[in-house]
């Protein structure tokens, strides 16, 4: 039988990292070295919700307006939604489904403004960066260059050591190192 995972094992990572309030993100791409990545760069400040998370990342990738009628106070946003959409920035020549031509580059998310009591919405976040890291590696094995870092979730002036998104999911929240 397979041993469950819990918050007493936080997964270590090369993807989850907290930085100083007002790094400039130039700064942030330099230091983690993806520079050549896209970057989504929203501010949680006014999240209420995942509802609301879902929405910032809809307004930063510039779709549609309708699309916005999906997410809604009170309204669950389902896990697979946002992942379907988000993440756009991390190939050239992109296309949906992902052609074979698809040029992964990696995309580095800063989410600015973090404040208590938002981490439920922020480990949703993260979940999907954790899912999408795992199948860009299993995608692309054995790419160095995804080895290294493929997706990047910065999280502002973030000051606790995890984040827990469910019982199977805990993260180390890597500490803020100039490099």
């Amino acid at each position: 039988m397979k041993k469950r995972r819990d918050t007493h094992n936080p997964l270590p990572n090369q993807w989850l990292f907290t930085c100083p309030i007002k790094m400039p993100t130039s700064t942030i791409a330099v230091i983690l070295g993806m520079t050549q990545s896209g970057i989504t760069e929203v501010d949680a400040h006014t999240w209420q919700g995942e509802w609301d998370m879902a929405n910032a990342f809809v307004r930063e990738y510039g779709y549609d307006e309708p699309i916005l009628s999906e997410f809604r106070e009170g309204h669950k946003v389902n896990w697979d939604a946002p992942e379907d959409w988000m993440f756009t920035r991390a190939y050239i020549n992109n296309s949906t489904p992902l052609a074979p031509n698809s040029n992964f580059v990696g995309e580095l998310l800063v989410i600015r403004r973090v404040r208590p009591g938002q981490e439920k919405i922020l480990a949703f976040v993260a979940s999907m960066v954790a899912a999408h890291v795992k199948w860009e590696s299993k995608r692309h094995h054995p790419d160095p260059v995804l080895a290294i870092r493929p997706l990047a979730l910065v999280l502002e002036g973030w000051e606790t050591s995890l984040l827990t998104y469910s019982k199977t999911e805990t993260w180390v929240v890597n500490a803020w190192a100039e490099q």
